[in-house]
């Protein structure tokens, strides 16, 4: 008999930065170590006081769950977003919840909460249920290409973010044509 698995939430960083209450989802919500630290950083930490205590308490009354994904996951994650073209798009951080529900997805039925388009983008790629909050998430997933703005070659994706040999402008992305 097929058993019904039972569903999760993901936080990303976004999510707990709009202050929602967490105590509203009936279901238990898991984020990583690094979204935590994110949150958590020195300079935004009187900002954020209120916050970091709601997540406090989430986490003391077993609410919010703090997991690490495998490193399989992350390296997966990070695979597939060198096909879409979201690679450099990405942080650590943003790997870490995605490798987060990719592995939690064997256990459980996932929901990924972001409002992260380059997430969202990943997500569907790797048919992750993803939804946003408060924003309009993306209408379909987008195949990126790496290319020069000024000589219009068209690069690796792990060159987002560099300089052009031959003419120094700094590679961009753009959706590709056709996929």
């Amino acid at each position: 008999m097929n058993q019904k698995k039972s569903s999760i939430l993901i936080f990303d960083t976004n999510i707990f930065l709009k202050g929602i209450d967490i105590n509203l989802f009936p279901n238990k919500i898991y984020t990583t170590p690094d979204i935590i630290n994110e949150i958590e950083v020195i300079r935004y930490e009187a900002r954020n006081r209120n916050i970091i205590n709601r997540i406090h308490a989430a986490i003391e009354s077993r609410k919010l769950i703090i997991k690490s994904p495998s490193e399989k996951y992350v390296y997966h994650a990070k695979t597939i977003a060198k096909n879409t073209g979201d690679l450099k798009a990405l942080s650590d951080q943003d790997y870490s919840v995605v490798a987060l529900a990719l592995e939690l997805m064997n256990s459980f039925e996932v929901e990924l909460f972001t409002n992260d388009y380059s997430i969202q983008n990943l997500c569907h790629e790797l048919n992750i249920s993803v939804r946003s909050l408060f924003i309009n998430g993306i209408e379909r997933q987008i195949i990126f290409e790496i290319y020069c703005p000024h000589c219009q070659t068209i690069h690796k994706s792990e060159k987002l973010n560099e300089i052009c040999e031959v003419c120094g402008s700094r590679f961009k992305r753009r959706p590709k044509k056709d996929f």
